[in-house]
């Protein structure tokens, strides 16, 4: 799957080589940033079409599940009439939608391995832009203060000690006030750690709604299956 391969690529790469290593460090870090983004918005969306597929094959399983035992219920009726060619024509046809429920049965196992590798992948990819992100406001405080230092240089250069100390003085407010807006966008990042916790309930829902499923189907098939055990024994006795 094309998602994965792109995915596995921004997981595995090294962000603070990445800025460390660039040109314009500020600029690499925000196209990291827009990356993973657009990632993570195509990754939930292949999610939940993946998820959607795997609840499809579930009822397809299901609905041939509960053909092939319609089929054998049939056959059992028409044992206990005595006709064991209609029954032999029952059972054939049980095999038909039995060997489908298996073939399904198959792809949804597949389905849920591709399913969960999505969202392990969504949920590094989380990771990953939080640690984008962080290293975003180390790189952008970095660079106002080497711009401010460049500026304080060149006035101490122009100006007499006292310009020059009144200066530095003012420079250095500003710079307060910078460190005042990072820590204030830091608050804002609340959000994202809300996201990711809403997320993990939704997907923990989901896995309770499967799960019960699982339990469900589970329970049917062995209740079917000892049905099945008992209705032909009947049927020797009236033979």
């Amino acid at each position: 799957m094309g998602i994965l391969t792109r995915v596995r690529r921004i997981i595995s790469a090294n962000v603070n080589d990445l800025v460390d290593k660039a040109e314009n460090p500020e600029k690499m870090v925000k196209q990291l940033i827009r990356e993973m983004d657009q990632a993570i918005a195509e990754t939930r969306a292949a999610t939940a079409n993946a998820l959607a597929n795997q609840k499809k094959l579930e009822r397809k399983e299901a609905e041939n599940r509960a053909e092939a035992q319609q089929w054998e219920n049939r056959a059992a009726v028409a044992l206990e009439k005595g006709d064991e060619d209609l029954a032999r024509q029952a059972l054939r046809r049980k095999k038909i939608y039995a060997d489908l429920q298996q073939c399904f049965a198959e792809q949804v196992e597949s389905q849920t391995r591709t399913v969960e590798a999505l969202k392990a992948s969504l949920d590094a990819l989380h990771m990953k832009l939080d640690e984008a992100r962080a290293r975003a406001k180390l790189v952008i405080a970095r660079s106002r203060r080497t711009k401010v230092q460049k500026k304080v240089a060149r006035v101490v250069g122009k100006v007499g000690d006292t310009s020059a100390f009144r200066e530095f003085e003012r420079i250095a407010e500003r710079v307060d006030d910078d460190e005042l807006e990072v820590a204030a966008a830091a608050e804002l990042d609340v959000d994202t750690l809300e996201e990711k916790f809403r997320k993990g309930e939704e997907d923990a829902e989901v896995e309770f709604e499967l799960q019960e499923l699982k339990e469900r189907m589970a329970k049917e098939s062995k209740a079917a299956k000892a049905g099945g055990a008992g209705k032909p024994a009947s049927g020797e006795t009236g033979m």
